[in-house]
């Protein structure tokens, strides 16, 4: 219980996070043509890198929060 109250904050953002996360994948699959037809895969590719990153960072944040509790 000490653990849910505490990181409560942290997992609502991680959540929204992920949901974000989500969001993109379904805007890149909608634009595949327009994505390749203008041959803007690396640009996507970076921006999606980008992103997976800044989630894995924040799980990784969480979990060692998580383990000091």
């Amino acid at each position: 219980m000490r653990q849910i109250s505490i990181q409560k904050g942290n997992r609502v953002e991680l959540l929204e996070t992920k949901s974000a996360m989500d969001g993109s994948i379904v805007e890149l699959l909608n634009g595949i043509e327009v994505i390749r037809m203008t041959n803007s895969h690396h640009l996507e590719e970076q921006r999606f890198d980008k992103k997976s990153e800044f989630l894995r960072a924040k799980e990784i944040r969480h979990h060692i929060q998580m383990a000091k509790i």
